[in-house]
C-alpha cells in the first residue's frame, strides 16, 4: 500500500473519530450521523483487511459498526463527562495511527522507496504488538483481546465493573503521545486526589426590561434569595447583562436600574470593573430617534441621500437624519453605564459609554479571574423605523481586536464576546451577517454571550473542523423580566449561572414560574433518548 493511500486511511479514521466524539458530547445527533459513520465504518474495515492482506498485521480496535453500539458503551461503561469520552475515542487507535504516522514522516523527510517504507512500518507494527504484552493486568488483557471479542460480547462484560470503570481510561492513556498522556495524567491525578479545584461564577442576565422600583426591589431580593440560599454561591467574580435593561429606554427605568443593582450588590460585591453591561434594540429611545429626523420637500434637500439614513414619507417628502442627534438615542443607556460599571479607561477622562460606533466595542479585563470579555452593540443601526438592522459594527470590533493583538497581556485569557441580537431566529431582527465570528474565532474568542429571543438557548460554531479546531460556543440567556405578554409560550422568566473550571464550563438555566416566587432549576437540556433533561450543561475549554 502506497503512503498516499495511508494518509487516506488515517484521514478516514479521524472523521470516525470526529463523528464519535460529536455524537457523545452533544454536539450532534446519532440520526444525522448514523449514515455517514457506517459507510465510513465499512470503508476503513476494508482497508485494514488490505493491510492484512500486505502482511501488515493491523486489527480493527473499532467494534462499534454502528453508532448506537458505540452509544450502548458510552452510556454505561464510561464516566458522563465529555472529556473522558474525548479521550477514549483519541486513544481508541492510537496503536494503529501511531506507527504509520512515524513511517510517513520519516519517508517524507528522508525520502526512502515504498520498500523501505512498508519495511520500517512493519517493524514498528511489531514494537507496537510486543509492547502490548506480556503481563497485562485484567482490565489491560480485557482491551488487548478486543479484536477477538464480537461487540456485543464486550458491551455485556460485567465482570470487573468497577475496576473497569476506575482503570480503563488510565490504561489508554498510558498508550497516547506524550502530550496527551501528561495532560490526562493531569486529569486524572486532579480527580484521585480531590486536589482543590478554584471555581469562578458569573451571573448573566438578559432582557431585564425593568421600569420602576418595585421591580428593582422584588427581582434583587428573589435573585439573591436563589444564588445564595438555593444554589450556595459564595461570591460572583462577574455579572453580565447582555442588553435590554429598561424598556422605553427613558432615565427613570435605568434609576430602577441602578437601584436592582445596587441591592444585589449589597449581596455579592462587585466592583464596577466586573460589570459588563452592552445595549439592547430597548436601550434606545424612540423619542431622541424621532427627533434626530428632519422633514424636507425631496426636491429641497440639497445634500446627497445615504440608503437607511433617511425615511421616505411619500413622494414628495423625506426625513433625513442628522447624525450627532442620532447618536443621542443612547444617551440615557449612557449615562446609566456611567454611574454603573465606569471603567478605568474612561475614569481619567470622565466618559460615560461611547456614544461614537467605532468605539463601542469595550474590553474588560479581569485579571484575577483570567478573562477578557469584549462587549460589543448590536442594536448601533436600530431606530423607531428601521428595526430589524441588528448588527456589528466592523470598525468597533476591528479596534477591540488591534487592541487584544498588541496586548500581550490578554493572551492566555478566555476570551468571551457578548453583545445583545442573535444570529439565529425565526423572526428579522437577528444578526444576518455572520461572517464577524470568523475573526472573533480567529483572535482566540471561546464564548459569544448574548439574549434577545427570551429564551435560553446554546449552539456551536466551527470556525476549524479538526479535532481539537477553533470554535465558539453560543450561550443565550431567557428573559429575567420581561411583561407576561412577552414572554415567548411555554418558556418561564430565565437566567443563566455560569460556573466557570480550569477545563470546562458549566451552565447553569434558573427559571421563575410566578412573578412573585421564587427561582428554581430549569431542566431544559435534553440528554438522550431515555435519559431525563438537566438543568444545565457542559462546555469543554
Amino acid at each position: 500500500m502506497e503512503p498516499a493511500q495511508l494518509q487516506e486511511f488515517l484521514t478516514k479514521i479521524q472523521q470516525l473519530q470526529s463523528i464519535m466524539i460529536e455524537v457523545a458530547t452533544g454536539e450532534s445527533r446519532i440520526e444525522y450521523e448514523e449514515e455517514e459513520y457506517t459507510e465510513l465504518y465499512l470503508e476503513v474495515a476494508l482497508q485494514f483487511e488490505l493491510l492484512q492482506e500486505e502482511d501488515l498485521y493491523i486489527s480493527n480496535p473499532n467494534h462499534f459498526s454502528s453508532l448506537w453500539d458505540w452509544y450502548n458503551y458510552w452510556s454505561s461503561q464510561l464516566d458522563n463527562k465529555w472529556e473522558v469520552r474525548r479521550e477514549f475515542i483519541r486513544n481508541l487507535y492510537v496503536r494503529v495511527t501511531k506507527p504509520i504516522e512515524q513511517s510517513l514522516y520519516k519517508q517524507k523527510i528522508q525520502g526512502t522507496s515504498s520498500e523501505e517504507f512498508i519495511q520500517d512500518l512493519k517493524r514498528r507494527l511489531n514494537q507496537q504488538t510486543s509492547a502490548q504484552s506480556p503481563n497485562l493486568n485484567p482490565i489491560q488483557v480485557t482491551i488487548h483481546n478486543l479484536n477477538a471479542r464480537q461487540p456485543r460480547d464486550f458491551l455485556n462484560l460485567q465482570e470487573n465493573t468497577e475496576l473497569q470503570q476506575n482503570l480503563t481510561h488510565k490504561t489508554l492513556l498510558q498508550n497516547a503521545d506524550a502530550d496527551l498522556s501528561n495532560t490526562s495524567t493531569n486529569t486524572l491525578s486532579t480527580k484521585q486526589t480531590n486536589l482543590p479545584v478554584c471555581l469562578r461564577y458569573i451571573l448573566h442576565l438578559s432582557d431585564l426590561h425593568i421600569t420602576n422600583y418595585n421591580q428593582a426591589t422584588l427581582w434583587s431580593n428573589q435573585l439573591a434569595e436563589d444564588l445564595r440560599n438555593e444554589l450556595g454561591i459564595p461570591q460572583l467574580d462577574a455579572l453580565i447583562i447582555s442588553g435590554d435593561i429598561a424598556n422605553y429606554s427613558t432615565s427613570e427605568e435605568y434609576k430602577a436600574a441602578k437601584q436592582f443593582l445596587d441591592n444585589l450588590r449589597q449581596d455579592f460585591p462587585l466592583e464596577p470593573e466586573q460589570i459588563i453591561i452592552v445595549p439592547g434594540n430597548h436601550d434606545l429611545n424612540w423619542k431622541q430617534a424621532k427627533k434626530a429626523y428632519k422633514l424636507y420637500d425631496r426636491e429641497d434637500y440639497e445634500g446627497e441621500l445615504q440608503e437607511d439614513h433617511y425615511i421616505e414619507e411619500s413622494a414628495t417628502v423625506i426625513r433625513v437624519r442628522e447624525e450627532e442627534l442620532y447618536k443621542e438615542r443612547f444617551v440615557n443607556f449612557s449615562q446609566f453605564y456611567q454611574a454603573i460599571c465606569l471603567q478605568q479607561h474612561f475614569a481619567n477622562t470622565g466618559k460615560s459609554y461611547p456614544l461614537d460606533y467605532d468605539q463601542q466595542g469595550i474590553l474588560y479585563h479581569l485579571r484575577e479571574q483570567n478573562l477578557l470579555i469584549l462587549g460589543l452593540n448590536s442594536a448601533w443601526q436600530l431606530d423607531h423605523h428601521y428595526k430589524s438592522r441588528a448588527s456589528i459594527n466592523m470598525n468597533a470590533l476591528s479596534n477591540a481586536l488591534t487592541q487584544i493583538r498588541r496586548n500581550r497581556d490578554y493572551d492566555n485569557c478566555l476570551k468571551i464576546a457578548v453583545w445583545h441580537h442573535p444570529l439565529i431566529s425565526a423572526y428579522e431582527d437577528r444578526i444576518n451577517d455572520s461572517a464577524f465570528l470568523e475573526q472573533l474565532a480567529v483572535a482566540g474568542f471561546r464564548l459569544f454571550l448574548h439574549g434577545h429571543i427570551h429564551e435560553a438557548k446554546t449552539s456551536n460554531y466551527r470556525y476549524d473542523m479538526s479535532q481539537n479546531g477553533r470554535k465558539l460556543d453560543q450561550i443565550c440567556a431567557g428573559t429575567f423580566g420581561a411583561t407576561i405578554q412577552e414572554l415567548v409560550t411555554g418558556t418561564p422568566w430565565q437566567y443563566n449561572l455560569l460556573q466557570l473550571e480550569p477545563d470546562k464550563l458549566t451552565v447553569r438555566t434558573r427559571r421563575r414560574t410566578r412573578e412573585n416566587g421564587a427561582w428554581e432549576s430549569d431542566s431544559i437540556w435534553r440528554q438522550g433518548r431515555g435519559e431525563s433533561s438537566l438543568d444545565y450543561y457542559e462546555i469543554e475549554l
